[in-house]
């Protein structure tokens, strides 16, 4: 009876050695698992988190072209600012220019009647001295000859018109028609001027309309792609979580119930092998060494 129970006692032991080797082999396992499945989710996450940087970045150069875009809008803003200013500091110039010619011309004019008022002064000067300074018949018959020769202008002058009145209207008709066609030249290029400019602005505001609405389509369907994208990167993401919790989940009830059967064989096996003993110190003795 004692070699029978040395005999179970040696195979109880040889059984709970290979229960604790295959246990130590399994949890093992069970960390090389968890280590290959941490490399792997780290590989994932990391692949995840690459293609997140570059929606961010595509995301930053949309942003930014979008920033320098609205710069450039404000710059040509700034731009046809300062070209209208400039024009109107040019045509004031010109205006100035014209104002101060006319006045110039105005002065030549009545400095010449000036100096011919002062040479008809003269004139009659000399001609005083001359009755002072010459006897009487003398001034008497050079005033006779500048008589003469003042009427024979008149005369020369009138006779020059009356054959020449044709020519002479139509030269005064000739200038007045310069006259005026210059001035209706210059009212015309004034405002054909004004015409192309209120054109080329309304082209301009037509462009800017255009462009508006294809950068307003074109970033409508971009946050649409980037909306949609966002949409799967959650959808994996909760995906993901949710797997992750189930699986830890069943990993946790799988431990359990292997933890649970591992101590129940451990109880039915110390029942089994200490059976028959009935000193109980001995029995805690033999179980602790086996544990």
């Amino acid at each position: 009876v004692l070699m029978k129970k040395k005999e179970d006692a040696a195979k109880t032991i040889q059984r709970k050695f290979r229960v604790h080797s295959t246990r130590k082999n399994y949890l093992r396992t069970l960390r090389a698992i968890r280590f290959f499945q941490n490399i792997w989710r780290a590989r994932v996450e990391y692949k995840a988190f690459q293609n997140m940087r570059k929606k961010a970045v595509v995301i930053q150069k949309n942003y930014k072209c979008h920033r320098q875009y609205k710069r450039a809008q404000l710059q040509k803003v700034s731009v046809v600012k300062m070209q209208s200013i400039v024009r109107m500091f040019q045509c004031r110039r010109r205006y100035l220019h014209e104002i101060d010619s006319a006045e110039t011309i105005n002065r030549m004019v009545r400095g010449g009647l000036a100096r011919r008022h002062v040479s008809k002064l003269k004139f009659i000067r000399s001609l005083v001295d001359d009755v002072i300074d010459r006897s009487w018949f003398r001034l008497i018959y050079q005033l006779q000859m500048d008589a003469a020769v003042v009427v024979q202008k008149y005369v020369r002058g009138f006779l020059a018109k009356s054959r020449n009145y044709a020519i002479v209207l139509k030269a005064r008709k000739a200038r007045q028609e310069y006259a005026e066609n210059k001035a209706a030249r210059h009212v015309q290029k004034n405002f054909r001027g004004h015409l192309v400019r209120k054109r080329l602005q309304k082209l301009h505001e037509s462009a800017y309309k255009i462009q508006g609405f294809f950068l307003s389509k074109s970033l409508s369907a971009y946050f649409q792609q980037m909306r949609l994208a966002t949409r799967i990167i959650q959808r994996c993401a909760r995906s993901f979580i949710t797997r992750k919790s189930i699986i830890r989940e069943r990993q946790n009830e799988y431990l359990a119930r292997e933890k649970m059967i591992l101590d129940n064989i451990k109880i039915l096996e110390r029942n089994q092998l200490f059976a028959g003993w009935d000193d109980p110190t001995q029995l805690d003795m033999i179980c602790n060494n086996l544990d």
